[in-house]
């Protein structure tokens, strides 16, 4: 147990120098990245804390640029480094991806939740990038080639969430243009 607070004492004061040092462009990239490192040293050592550690930063990481992008002025987010966003966005599959191959429970069944909340986490987080930086004649087009890729996705790696991801940025696109 002293492990684990000695470890997360330490994941925190990266984190701190991490935003300290790098500004705000990269905070969230940075972040989801550090989160990332802990959930694969979490799954490399079979460590649950780490692992939830780590999926809730990457959540709050996710939800930061959500944020900014839903609720930030376009100025702002235009100087905001969308490598950043697209970092996280990719983070966040990527380890849907991992959660998908892990074991049965009971040793993970705390992160059962992990796998469709990530991609519908990932899915949101793409939509909203899209919103904010594809041209408003556009963005049926954008959002209509997100959804085709999350379903075929789903269809080629037989992955009930993505498919249920891409339907749902289809009717999305349903209620924009009705």
């Amino acid at each position: 147990q002293a492990f684990h607070g000695y470890f997360f004492a330490a994941a925190y004061l990266l984190w701190q120098v991490l935003v300290a040092e790098i500004g705000p462009q990269w905070e969230a990239a940075a972040s989801a990245l550090e989160a990332a490192i802990l959930i694969l040293l979490g799954l490399s050592w079979r460590d649950r804390a780490l692992r939830l550690v780590g999926g809730g930063a990457l959540i709050g990481s996710a939800l930061y640029v959500i944020a900014l992008g839903l609720f930030y002025e376009q100025q702002r987010w235009s100087a905001w480094h969308m490598e950043s966003a697209a970092t996280v966005t990719a983070l966040v599959f990527g380890l849907s991806w991992c959660y998908k191959r892990l074991p049965s429970p009971p040793h993970f069944e705390a992160e059962a939740v992990f796998h469709p909340g990530f991609i519908g986490l990932g899915t949101l987080l793409l939509t909203v990038i899209l919103w904010t930086e594809v041209h408003s004649r556009w963005l049926s087009v954008a959002w209509g080639i997100e959804g085709l890729i999350l379903v075929a996705a789903g269809f080629l790696q037989q992955d009930k969430p993505l498919r249920i991801a891409g339907l749902a940025v289809f009717a999305l696109l349903v209620v924009k243009i009705l």
